[in-house]
């Protein structure tokens, strides 16, 4: 499949993501460009010739490019208002129809004109908390992830993934191939909403069982722990289980000499119910 790059200027920082599919590109556009957007604030600027207000800045220049010498764009002013273009060297602006954000226009000028074929598939499950997205995967993501890549995904923190993120991406490979629709009972990827990185893995053993249980399972990258990020995911996550009907009660459970585990669910608010010879078991409510 043809792989989009996107790249995200914001003063000196550059960051560049390589995605799989147009789709997922400007998902990513409009993820990158809203936050830019809500944290624009900038001043004027005087010269000695000539002031600049907030919206003649450009304080985030977001440019993708893909097969068929694809160029389409949006940038983000000092006042926080957006607008998008296509091209390159002759940038072309996008009008936009009355209440339409720049990078629905821009989604709707190049989706039409793709020469990609794109499978139909469900859209995947998004969860958001006060720091974090928590995205699910999707058959193709967990396909690459499950043969240890990380080429053409979100960016990651180092050491991601980790070795319950093959496991986990494997059982919905598995699952997916065996034709298992997962709804939102799947894995999901823990994304820091501040820089867009990929700093871990939550998710579900399975679909509830006949008596409304599910098991949650989570990890966190080395330098992603310690900040809270465990608890607040697994609150998230937890929350989202018991407002479906189907499901009772939330599961989890740690090794017996992981104390740190134990803690994030103690503090998250689940209660203790069991311990054997290997694990301590907590459940929610």
């Amino acid at each position: 499949m043809a792989a989009y790059l996107l790249t995200v200027r914001e003063g000196p920082r550059v960051d560049r993501i390589r995605l799989l599919s147009l789709e997922r590109a400007l998902d990513e556009l409009e993820r990158r460009g809203s936050q830019a957007a809500a944290a624009a604030g900038a001043a004027a600027v005087d010269l000695r010739v000539r002031r600049f207000e907030p919206v003649q800045q450009v304080v985030a220049r977001l440019e993708l490019r893909g097969p068929g010498r694809l160029r389409a764009g949006i940038d983000v002013r000092g006042d926080g208002s957006v607008e998008g273009y296509t091209g390159r060297l002759r940038r072309r602006l996008v009008d936009q129809a009355g209440g339409e954000a720049a990078w629905d226009a821009v989604r709707r000028v190049l989706l039409p004109a793709s020469r990609e074929v794109i499978p139909s598939r469900p859209m995947p499950n998004e969860i958001r908390s006060e720091r974090l997205l928590l995205r699910q995967l999707d058959l193709e993501e967990a396909r690459a992830l499950a043969a240890g890549r990380k080429d053409g995904l979100r960016p990651a923190a180092d050491g991601y993934p980790l070795e319950g993120t093959i496991a986990s991406a494997s059982m919905v490979v598995r699952r997916g191939n065996a034709g298992v629709d997962m709804s939102g009972f799947g894995s999901y990827q823990v994304i820091r909403l501040e820089d867009g990185v990929v700093i871990g893995d939550i998710g579900f053993h399975g679909p509830p069982d006949p008596a409304g249980g599910v098991v949650i399972g989570y990890g966190l990258a080395p330098d992603a722990r310690g900040a809270g990020y465990a608890t607040e995911a697994l609150v998230a996550l937890s929350e989202w289980a018991l407002e479906q009907p189907e499901v009772k009660v939330v599961n989890a459970d740690a090794a017996l000499e992981n104390r740190a585990s134990q803690r994030v669910m103690e503090r998250a608010g689940m209660r203790f119910v069991n311990e054997t010879a290997e694990k301590r078991f907590y459940r929610l409510p």
